[in-house]
């Protein structure tokens, strides 16, 4: 899927000023993959935040997280919004792809939008438990297992005891209805739908750290050779729009779904995503290590490598 949308300073809520036509506008490819952690530039778009900062800017919306870095690293897109463990471990290899803003963040201060959870008759309820059984998540090697595996270690259980698979999100309940595995990390809105049929047992991310940064936009070093002051306008751009979308989740709340096609109804229910309001190499930190201490990266490196200098 490769949808394009392109929005500028007349696409802007009139709640905000906007640019005037007097002036140029710069052109802005920006790459996301639907879902609500992707969804904080879209914010920035209806809510005229891009516009204000003399961006005329064109949503591309590709699969998931990995076409939008390879977007971005092939130069198709400026920049994207992608996560942190997959930003790492293509940072490992050498791929010139660097920070130029905050996105997500998971903080144990909020409800969860992530758990580790079982069918509420299962009989897992203690880390121990976990020991040769299956637990189902979105992609293997990456932050979900990295967290779960820190969780486990934490508590005194090998990790290596426990079996991980890759399981897409729409069909996790029914890998665990089907007993095909024991444990799922449910994440919204599949976790609120589900609350009557599971149990939560932790939170996995925050057996990382109180706050983890768990996306971030980045663009390729390239671009950022040639669009400095622009990357440097567009990160104040998404801080201004982390900060409002973070204070009025209900007016966010009609833009994610017409971004995600999720219902509204269910939007409404479901545990809302925060955004990061500062770039803090300490949140990414952890997440760059658990993925090096579990084999996931061939050596850990310091967070401020990936930070692009603004």
């Amino acid at each position: 899927m490769n949808r394009r949308t392109i929005l500028g300073a007349g696409a802007s809520l009139v709640l905000f000023p906007i640019v005037s036509h007097a002036q140029r506008l710069t052109p802005l490819r920006l790459a996301v993959s639907p879902g609500e952690a992707a969804a904080e530039p879209y914010y920035a778009f209806k809510a005229g935040y891009l516009s204000r900062a003399g961006f005329a800017a064109e949503l591309i919306t590709l699969t998931n997280g990995g076409a939008v870095s390879a977007a971005v690293v092939s130069g198709s897109a400026d920049v994207g919004v992608t996560n942190v463990a997959s930003l790492a471990a293509a940072h490992s290899r050498g791929v010139p792809l660097f920070i130029v803003a905050p996105s997500t963040i998971a903080s144990s201060q909020f409800p969860p939008a992530t758990v580790l959870a079982v069918l509420v008759n299962s009989p897992v309820r203690e880390p121990r438990d976990f020991v040769g059984k299956t637990i189902g998540l979105v992609a293997l090697r990456d932050l979900q297992q990295a967290a779960v595996m820190m969780w486990l270690a934490k508590n005194g259980i090998d990790p290596q005891s426990v079996n991980f698979i890759e399981v897409p999100n729409p069909q996790l309940l029914l890998a665990l209805r089907s007993k095909r595995i024991d444990a799922a990390c449910l994440v919204e809105p599949w976790l609120s739908e589900a609350k009557e049929e599971v149990r939560t047992i932790t939170a996995p991310y925050d057996s990382l750290a109180p706050v983890i940064m768990t996306h971030v936009i980045v663009a390729n070093a390239a671009w950022l050779q040639a669009s400095r002051p622009a990357a440097k306008r567009l990160a104040d751009a998404m801080t201004a729009t982390a900060s409002w979308a973070n204070a009025h989740p209900q007016l966010t709340a009609p833009m994610l779904s017409a971004f995600t096609k999720i219902p509204l109804p269910v939007i409404l229910k479901m545990h809302r995503l925060q955004f990061g309001e500062h770039l803090d190499p300490r949140e990414i930190q952890p997440i760059i290590d658990a993925a090096a201490h579990f084999g996931f990266l061939s050596h850990a490196f310091s967070a401020s490598e990936m930070i692009a200098i603004l």
